[in-house]
């Protein structure tokens, strides 16, 4: 319990002393020099679905775009696998 406590402590102080913002973003507010594309309805399209594409820009534009990257939920979601995995099938069951 100690050990997850301290990592969480530790990602929260990491994302507080350099925070991290979508590329898409960053260059939308000249953060980065040049332009930045979100692509990924490029790929909808290639395959036919070109209405999921346009849903998903929809989706992107109602979202927080200042949240951590990566999220803390992921990388908690994670840790617990990777622990999961490396523990002895006795402490598994």
């Amino acid at each position: 319990m100690g050990r997850r406590l301290f990592l969480t402590g530790a990602g929260q102080a990491t994302y507080f002393a350099y925070p991290a913002a979508p590329p898409w973003w960053a260059s939308e507010h000249s953060y980065l020099a040049g332009h930045v594309e979100r692509i990924t309805p490029r790929g909808w399209t290639a395959i036919g679905l070109d209405s999921s594409g346009v849903l998903l820009n929809q989706g992107q534009a109602l979202a927080n775009p200042v949240a951590a990257m990566p999220s803390p939920h992921a990388g908690s979601g994670a840790g617990r696998g990777a622990g999961a995995l490396t523990a002895s099938p006795a402490a598994v069951r």
